[in-house]
Protein backbone atom coordinates (compact mmCIF):
# COMPACT_ATOMS: atom_id res chain seq x y z
CA UNK A 1 0.00 0.00 0.00
CA UNK A 2 2.81 2.47 1.25
CA UNK A 3 3.78 2.28 -3.17
CA UNK A 4 0.12 3.20 -4.24
CA UNK A 5 0.70 5.73 -6.70
CA UNK A 6 -2.32 7.77 -5.24
CA UNK A 7 -0.27 10.12 -2.22
CA UNK A 8 -3.51 10.30 -0.12
CA UNK A 9 -3.65 6.58 0.15
CA UNK A 10 0.31 6.28 0.95
CA UNK A 11 -0.45 9.22 3.58
CA UNK A 12 -3.21 7.14 5.03
CA UNK A 13 -1.34 4.03 5.47
CA UNK A 14 1.22 5.58 6.96
CA UNK A 15 -1.37 6.93 9.72
CA UNK A 16 -2.74 3.83 10.03
CA UNK A 17 0.33 2.31 10.38
CA UNK A 18 1.45 4.80 13.48
CA UNK A 19 -1.95 3.99 15.35
CA UNK A 20 -0.87 0.54 15.13
CA UNK A 21 2.43 1.08 16.80
CA UNK A 22 0.69 3.67 18.86
CA UNK A 23 -1.75 1.31 20.07
CA UNK A 24 1.40 -1.51 20.72
CA UNK A 25 2.77 1.07 22.74
CA UNK A 26 5.75 1.94 20.68
CA UNK A 27 5.33 5.19 21.27
CA UNK A 28 8.55 7.01 19.40
CA UNK A 29 8.39 4.37 16.23
CA UNK A 30 4.66 5.57 15.99
CA UNK A 31 5.75 8.95 16.08
CA UNK A 32 8.53 8.74 13.15
CA UNK A 33 5.89 6.63 11.30
CA UNK A 34 3.46 9.59 11.52
CA UNK A 35 6.23 12.44 10.56
CA UNK A 36 7.30 9.21 7.21
CA UNK A 37 3.64 9.80 6.16
CA UNK A 38 3.44 13.16 6.30
CA UNK A 39 6.54 14.23 4.28
CA UNK A 40 7.06 10.87 2.44
CA UNK A 41 4.17 11.74 -0.45
CA UNK A 42 2.90 15.22 0.69
CA UNK A 43 -0.76 14.78 -1.63
CA UNK A 44 -3.49 15.87 0.90
CA UNK A 45 -2.91 19.01 3.20
CA UNK A 46 -4.84 17.94 5.42
CA UNK A 47 -3.72 14.43 6.23
CA UNK A 48 -0.16 15.64 5.87
CA UNK A 49 -1.45 18.34 9.22
CA UNK A 50 -3.10 14.96 10.63
CA UNK A 51 0.13 13.35 10.50
CA UNK A 52 2.25 16.18 11.76
CA UNK A 53 -0.14 16.09 14.69
CA UNK A 54 -0.45 12.97 15.35
CA UNK A 55 3.66 12.97 15.81
CA UNK A 56 3.47 15.94 18.20
CA UNK A 57 1.43 14.02 20.24
CA UNK A 58 3.81 11.27 20.05
CA UNK A 59 6.34 13.04 21.33
CA UNK A 60 5.26 14.76 24.02
CA UNK A 61 3.90 11.30 25.21
CA UNK A 62 7.87 10.36 24.85
CA UNK A 63 9.26 13.06 26.70
CA UNK A 64 10.73 14.16 23.62
CA UNK A 65 10.28 18.03 24.24
CA UNK A 66 12.59 19.55 21.56
CA UNK A 67 10.74 17.21 19.26
CA UNK A 68 7.16 18.18 20.05
CA UNK A 69 8.52 22.46 19.99
CA UNK A 70 10.06 21.64 16.14
CA UNK A 71 6.47 19.76 15.18
CA UNK A 72 4.08 22.80 16.37
CA UNK A 73 6.58 25.04 15.11
CA UNK A 74 6.28 23.64 11.83
CA UNK A 75 2.50 23.01 12.31
CA UNK A 76 2.50 26.68 12.95
CA UNK A 77 4.62 27.95 10.30
CA UNK A 78 2.78 25.62 7.27
CA UNK A 79 -0.86 25.81 8.46
CA UNK A 80 -1.31 28.94 10.27
CA UNK A 81 -4.53 29.40 12.14
CA UNK A 82 -5.56 25.65 11.32
CA UNK A 83 -7.52 23.49 14.26
CA UNK A 84 -4.32 21.33 13.80
CA UNK A 85 -1.94 23.96 14.32
CA UNK A 86 -4.10 25.34 17.16
CA UNK A 87 -4.48 22.09 19.38
CA UNK A 88 -0.42 21.37 18.56
CA UNK A 89 -0.06 24.51 20.27
CA UNK A 90 -1.98 23.66 23.24
CA UNK A 91 0.25 20.21 23.68
CA UNK A 92 3.24 22.40 25.02
CA UNK A 93 0.71 23.78 28.08
CA UNK A 94 2.54 22.49 30.88
CA UNK A 95 5.91 22.63 29.03
CA UNK A 96 6.90 26.42 29.75
CA UNK A 97 6.71 25.86 33.42
CA UNK A 98 9.28 23.59 33.20
CA UNK A 99 12.00 25.51 31.03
Amino acid sequence: VMRHPDPSTIQEAGILLGEYYYRTGEIERAGRTFINAAVAQPGNRDLMAHSLFRAAQMMKLSGREKELRELVERLERNFPGSEWSNNAVKLLEGLEERR
